[in-house]
């Protein structure tokens, strides 16, 4: 049917474009007689299929390839970055859990109730105002001590308050205050690394003596009419009162039997911080050593220099 219509079709041509319809006809005929046979086909298929397979693979591959160096180029970020975090870590890390503590305790100290309570001390770092003990980090029942000793104690690491130190944290019992400065940052100071606001040696010691000048029991107790004497004795209650109106929160006050005095001596007023704020929280215990009557408050003066003189060299 295909060439009898071809045939019909061409007789209406010109004779140049019947020779031309005639060969293509030909090539139709050709094409049309020729036909693949099963197997050719199958292999041809086979090969087509092998070709869209290699190439879905290959694009697939290349994704995954990629992924994969992502992966491990994250993996080895990470990974450095967590060794860097380790190993400042490990530097304060302990291999107890001596570091662990809920709150601080800020002492200040009285030099002359000190040094009557506790024996003679060097009347050149005596002060007629409330000095630093320390800021020591507790859990009530225990206080956690010495927890590193890979921060070497150096001094020039606070030169630009060295001023301060020596006049608001000397040692009333040596003549070298710096020893009393080390042993308080291996003691204590050592245990609060993990607390951003002392987590260093400069750091620890001017933290401190920002809190002497944000909680001066020496303000407090002028407000309220509070001065040492040795011509009479304030009550427990009067002290907490001059302490509580100004902090607001609950005090310990220590004090301590000295041979001479009908009553306790004051010695020491601990205020309770927060361990990571510093904030002031209540302490549990409202004194030590006071009793529930009177106590003393006693001045730098003439009368009792004999008891601060001719400390022995000692911490």
């Amino acid at each position: 049917m295909v060439r009898a219509r071809s045939r019909r079709s061409c007789w209406f041509m010109h004779p140049g474009k019947k020779q031309w319809m005639n060969q293509a006809s030909s090539v139709v005929y050709g094409l049309a007689a020729y036909k693949l046979l099963p197997s050719q086909q199958t292999d041809i298929k086979v090969a087509a299929n092998d070709d869209r397979q290699q190439r879905q693979q290959e694009e697939l591959q290349s994704p995954h390839r990629f992924a994969r160096l992502l992966y491990w180029f994250a993996i080895l970020c990470i990974t450095a970055l967590f060794s860097g975090s380790l190993r400042r870590s490990a530097q304060i890390r302990l291999v107890s859990d001596k570091q662990s503590f809920r709150f601080w305790v800020f002492s200040q100290q009285t030099s002359a109730g000190y040094c009557a309570g506790y024996g003679h001390c060097i009347s050149e770092h005596i002060r007629p105002f409330w000095t630093i003990h320390g800021l020591w980090p507790t859990n009530a029942e225990s206080w956690p001590k010495v927890c590193n000793k890979t921060i070497n104690f150096n001094i020039s690491v606070f030169d630009v308050i060295r001023n301060d130190l020596e006049m608001y944290w000397p040692s009333v019992r040596s003549m070298n205050s710096s020893a009393f400065w080390r042993h308080e940052w291996q003691k204590h100071g050592s245990c609060g690394l993990q607390v951003f606001h002392v987590n260093g040696m400069f750091r620890y010691f001017n933290e401190t003596l920002s809190l002497l000048h944000t909680y001066n029991v020496t303000t407090f107790l002028i407000d309220e009419g509070i001065f040492p004497t040795i011509n009479r004795t304030y009550t427990v209650v009067e002290l907490y009162k001059a302490l509580t109106d100004n902090l607001r929160s609950k005090a310990n006050i220590v004090c301590r039997k000295v041979n001479g005095f009908a009553y306790p001596v004051l010695t020491e007023v601990r205020l309770c911080l927060s361990k990571y704020g510093l904030e002031l929280i209540d302490c549990q215990i409202d004194s030590y050593g006071c009793g529930n009557s009177s106590v003393y408050y006693l001045p730098v003066g003439e009368g009792n220099r004999s008891q601060l003189d001719g400390c022995p060299n000692t911490l």
